[in-house]
């Protein structure tokens, strides 16, 4: 008894530990509204880990862009608010990745303004083409040095939870270039959007809770073996 005790109690704590990890929220959805002329978002990802991790993914069918910019926030549409969100900037042909303080523009304007810039990610996005579909994606870029809270009380920068807003645009550029790790020219021609609003987000449950509950089930399974085998 002492030693099957020993090992409930060990696989626990254990498991315990396991569920200390953070929670990871998942929006993936077709358009709700949208505008087609660079190509047909299909598909729409975003991924937020408590652990300040943050992924994306987009999917455009009959794809004529070549770089994009989005921002989501924790609820409302992202467009109007000035001074709490992020706003990621996408080079195809590089690979590369800006964030900026989004300046609350119905435009893709914010880097115009060098203060706003964050960060840049390196050959982070990944584009594959299949016939006339075109996926762009990153994964588990650590968004952690804009943080909440990073620029002032109401930032939340990338972080969504239960619920997410999105404003993202998909273009064929006109021009694109870079000085000094900063943007210098984004200008937009024929654009795919998509708008949305308080969507639903998948929570899933934390594997080291939901295997806590099945040890707790099993081990006092075993004990009932014992007692009767006494």
């Amino acid at each position: 008894m002492k030693t099957l005790l020993t090992t409930i109690l060990g696989g626990a704590a254990l498991l315990a530990s396991a569920a200390q990890a953070g929670t990871i929220y998942s929006y993936d959805g077709p358009a709700r509204i949208q505008n087609t002329s660079a190509g047909t978002i299909s598909d729409i990802q975003f991924q937020y880990d408590t652990d300040e991790e943050f992924s994306f993914s987009a999917t455009l069918d009959n794809n004529s862009s070549n770089g994009g910019w989005f921002v989501v926030s924790g609820g409302s549409n992202p467009k109007g608010t000035d001074t709490e969100l992020a706003i990621f900037y996408l080079d195809y042909a590089g690979g590369d990745v800006y964030a900026y303080r989004y300046n609350g523009a119905n435009s893709a304007a914010s880097f115009s303004d060098p203060d706003r810039f964050i960060t840049s990610y390196e050959d982070v996005l990944s584009v594959e083409t299949s016939g006339s579909s075109t996926t762009v994606s990153f994964n588990e870029l650590d968004v952690s040095s804009f943080g909440a809270g990073t620029f002032g009380a109401d930032w939340t920068g990338a972080a969504f939870g239960e619920q997410i807003g999105i404003w993202a645009h998909f273009t064929a550029l006109d021009s694109f270039a870079v000085v000094d790790g900063k943007i210098s020219e984004f200008v937009v021609g024929t654009q795919s959007w998509y708008d949305s609003n308080y969507e639903s987000v998948d929570v899933p449950e934390p594997v080291g809770l939901a295997a806590l509950g099945m040890l707790g089930v099993v081990g006092f399974a075993a004990y009932r073996r014992r007692k009767a085998a006494a």
